[in-house]
């Protein structure tokens, strides 16, 4: 007998109590889940964060929504390769997508950073996937307040301010900060494949723009533009330099960031092949569009730096740059024309000297200093071993005038320089239609003070008269001699110097006369002379003395009879050395003295002539 249907069904309120019990259950369940979602949902979110690349994410004081989440602190770290980054954020505001799950923005009230460098594994550096290859997780990260320590071989740095970043849907990477000063703007390009790093004023101004490209391969290019002044005084200031650093930068601006070089610009490309391994690049200088300098490295895999440097501007753009190295006593030179080009070679290396050679061409200057004129200058200066300091100088000068009447022409110097001493192989140049030279000798520039001697030849008697500013004093003739000289830092000093005559000449005095009847007046006035004679010394407080032996006649005075002079001259030519300007009273000086020491020879003196006159005892000269 088959059962009935009616049996087989279970009553209707059998199946209402079932589904009550389990609307029930779901029920009591999504209350469980509703009591406790801070728990579960910090869970969940610890879930999700651990998929990032933080370590050991933790969260506290969490309140939650479906679609957004406060935190009221965070903590977590970040390995980065090149050291760990750890922070504190409070106030945090997260926004997510329970549906994907994913984080898609913070908020941060407050953040407190800390990076402590380390030293890059070269095998997981070798390993590493390239940085263009990572995803950025998040599209939008605020920091309100931002306190950045970052710790590093060159220092501390530490960055109080604002930060913020954003991801675009093209996958463009914006971030930005931002300090009571200055601010980074920072855009990463799709897969983070290239970079664009703008430094501001907090104004907005930009003070540079570094392009970097190739993130993602082994080869990456960086280029950098900016303006020298500007990007200095960025550098020295930011906190985002490292202290140490900072201050190596803000000594190096004091020095080089003359009012010529700020107005330059800088512009710099680095390469780095084999995984940054063995970088190079180009850096120029440019200023109004013109080439100044050029300079091209490359670091080898030893860590030694290869630099060539090439240099094209004016003399007075380069003296401008040099201005915090330039000697005192070029301060008040001013320049007129030359051109400087020069070539350096360097070679640097940690804990050992630096080595290299250099090339410098002057061409065309024109230099005044007070009175003093020096026209059509060249320059060639060589550097044959940097490490051992070893300078070729050669000059020429085709003119070089003291004053309106005094002027020496064709100066040609050669001198070699190394480890403090200054060898002079040639120094010769024409004055007063002669020739004066600068004996070959050595000098210890370390010493003061410095000894030389100039030699001189040929000087025309009529031409150094009329340099000395003594109009009713005229002659002719040619003398020969030695001029000893001392050199200190601020003074020259002529020590017992010597002058001869090499042939007889003639000696006019045309000034005024107290005593008509006296002999030595009248003698004067028209003095053959065959024996000429000077000791010359000049002090460093301008006075000057020379004391003058002349031998001779004068045929309308005492029937030819021979006469002898012996004239002492004294007085002040604080210019003719130091400044450059010829200036003195002779013509007081010889009224003064023909009156007095003049007198007949009572023997009669053969005259000598040719290329054999007498000469004077050796002069007595200071060690």
């Amino acid at each position: 007998m088959k059962p009935s249907t009616a049996a087989s069904l279970k009553p209707p309120h059998r199946i209402r109590n079932s589904l009550f019990a389990v609307c029930c259950g779901m029920v009591l369940v999504g209350i469980g889940v509703w009591w406790n979602r801070a728990f579960i949902m910090e869970e969940v979110l610890v879930r999700l964060l651990a998929r990032t690349p933080l370590l050991a994410p933790k969260l506290s004081g969490l309140q939650f929504g479906f679609s957004q989440a406060n935190l009221a602190e965070m903590t977590w770290g970040l390995e980065t390769g090149a050291g760990l980054l750890s922070a504190k954020l409070a106030d945090v505001t997260l926004s997510y997508d329970l549906s994907v799950p994913k984080v898609s923005a913070i908020a941060i009230g407050q953040a407190q950073l800390n990076f402590v460098y380390h030293a890059p594994d070269k095998a997981a550096v070798n390993s590493a996937t390239p940085f263009g290859t990572l995803a950025y997780p998040l599209e939008q990260v605020s920091i309100k307040q931002l306190d950045l320590t970052a710790m590093s071989p060159w220092g501390l740095s530490h960055i109080v301010g604002q930060a913020d970043i954003s991801r675009a849907t093209t996958g463009l990477l914006q971030a930005s900060f931002a300090t009571a000063d200055q601010a980074l703007s920072l855009v990463f390009s799709a897969g983070l494949r290239s970079a664009q790093v703008l430094g501001k004023q907090q104004t907005g101004a930009t003070v540079f723009t570094l392009d970097i490209s190739h993130l993602d391969q082994a080869d990456k290019q960086a280029h950098l533009q900016g303006d020298m002044g500007a990007l200095g005084q960025w550098l020295t200031a930011s906190p985002l330099v490292p202290e140490q650093a900072r201050a190596k930068m803000a000594t190096l601006a004091k020095a080089w960031l003359t009012p010529e070089l700020a107005l330059a610009k800088v512009t710099a490309t680095v390469q780095a092949t084999d995984k940054a391994a063995s970088p190079h690049g180009v850096i120029w200088l440019t200023r109004d569009g013109g080439y100044l300098a050029k300079t091209e490295w490359a670091m080898a895999a030893s860590g030694a730096v290869n630099a060539t440097a090439y240099l094209d501007m004016t003399a007075a753009t380069l003296l401008g740059f040099i201005g915090p190295w330039q000697p005192e006593v070029t301060r008040g030179w001013q320049l007129h024309g030359g051109q400087v080009q020069g070539a350096v070679q360097l070679r640097w290396q940690a804990q050992r000297p630096l080595a290299g050679t250099a090339h410098f061409s002057v061409f065309d200057l024109a230099v005044t200093a007070d009175q003093t004129e020096l026209n059509q200058v060249t320059i060639m200066l060589d550097v044959a071993d940097l490490s051992r300091q070893a300078v070729a100088v050669s000059v020429t000068v085709p003119a070089l005038a003291f004053g309106k009447k005094m002027a020496l022409r064709d100066l040609n110097l050669k001198a070699d320089y190394q480890d403090g001493k200054l060898t002079v192989g040639q120094g010769i140049g024409t004055l007063f239609g002669g020739q004066l030279a600068v004996l070959p000798a050595t000098f210890d520039l370390k010493q003061r003070p410095i000894l030389l001697t100039l030699q001189v030849r040929g000087v025309d008697v009529a031409q150094l008269l009329a340099t000395l500013n003594a109009d009713s004093l005229s002659g002719s003739g040619t003398v020969d001699g030695e001029l000893p000289l001392s050199i200190s830092a601020t003074a020259i000093e002529v020590l017992d110097g010597t002058l001869t005559g090499t042939r007889p000449g003639v000696l006019h005095y045309q000034g005024p006369v107290a005593d008509k009847e006296n002999v030595a007046f009248r003698a004067l006035r028209n003095l053959q002379y065959h024996n000429l004679q000077a000791k010359v010394n000049y002090r460093p407080n301008g006075d000057y003395h020379v004391g003058l032996r002349l031998e001779g006649s004068n045929p309308e005075v005492l029937s030819g009879h021979p006469l002898a002079f012996n004239l002492n001259l004294s007085g002040q030519l604080p210019e003719l050395l130091q400044r450059g300007i010829m200036a003195g009273d002779f013509e007081r000086a010889i009224l003064k003295e023909a009156k007095s020491q003049a007198a007949p020879i009572k023997q009669p003196v053969t005259p000598t002539h040719g290329d054999h006159p007498p000469k004077p005892p050796p002069a007595e000269r200071r060690p």
